[in-house]
């Protein structure tokens, strides 16, 4: 499937995907205690817990989809991934070598154009502004960099009229965004289910903050089911991106490989 994303980007449908596979575990778990318990081991600014209607869904995500105050908009896309060091010297290493990856450069300032555009649709004009390119982020088990998208609304718009707009992120899909939609519905053997997806809350005054839904696991019927994903461009490597993949998914790996056993991993 690999492959054959790179082939798609070779052919120039798109410049980059996002492919993701996912993991199941067949034994019943608390997810109540599973989201505890990552939010102490490995704590981010905007997970979440669902339970709602026979789903439970929990949300260990470190990316802001947008948050909305008044007319200020704001978004996050992530791009650029690599795992913490052993040291605060071997720290150093890793985030320079993050910082100085042309690959993850070239992968966020695609979504960050893509993003940029999304907003332009809904905001005054000459109001949407990168206010930072390349922000590297910290966190317990890796660093990531990220760009901040600003910009003022036309309107107080809803969150249905937001969500139409923007939904679903760039960093997630690809770009262009549309075509890289199809094409992953044509890869992936599976539904993402809520994964990828968002998760937020809208205030009685209309200010809303959403998440992009990276890191969820979440219940269906006697499964446990989550997924791990990563940008393909054009000089991508499949060990590589399935590193990463893993390091995404380390989090919940770690939590669950105590309680259950590993059934398998659909791929």
């Amino acid at each position: 499937m690999f492959g054959k994303a790179k082939e798609f980007i070779k052919q120039g449908h798109i410049y980059q995907i996002n492919y993701s596979f996912q993991f199941k575990y067949q034994q019943k778990i608390n997810l109540l205690d599973v989201f505890n318990t990552i939010r102490k081991t490995s704590p981010v600014p905007y997970g979440a817990f669902l339970n709602i209607y026979g789903y439970k869904v929990v949300s260990n995500s470190p990316e802001l989809f947008f948050k909305k105050i008044i007319l200020d908009i704001t978004t996050q896309p992530i791009k650029g991934t690599i795992k913490r060091g052993r040291s605060p010297i071997h720290d150093k290493t890793l985030k320079d070598q993050l910082i100085n990856s042309t690959k993850d450069f070239s992968e966020l300032i695609m979504i960050t154009d893509l993003e940029r555009n999304d907003l332009n649709r809904i905001c005054k004009t000459n109001t949407v502004n990168v206010d930072s390119l390349r922000e590297v982020k910290s966190f317990n088990y890796l660093f990531h960099t990220l760009s901040n998208i600003s910009g003022e609304l036309k309107n107080d718009y809803s969150v249905k009229e937001i969500m139409q707009h923007l939904f679903p992120g760039g960093s997630i899909t690809g770009a262009p965004k549309i075509r890289s939609m199809e094409i992953i519905n044509h890869l992936e053997p599976q539904p993402r289910g809520p994964y990828t997806g968002s998760i937020g809350y809208v205030s009685a005054n209309n200010n809303m903050t959403f998440n992009i839904a990276i890191r969820t696991l979440y219940s269906h019927q006697c499964d446990i089911l989550f997924h791990a994903g990563g940008a393909v461009v054009s000089d991508s490597k499949s060990i590589d991106e399935y590193n990463e993949c893993l390091l995404k998914a380390s989090n919940f790996l770690d939590i669950l490989e105590k309680n259950t056993n590993l059934i398998g991993i659909n791929k």
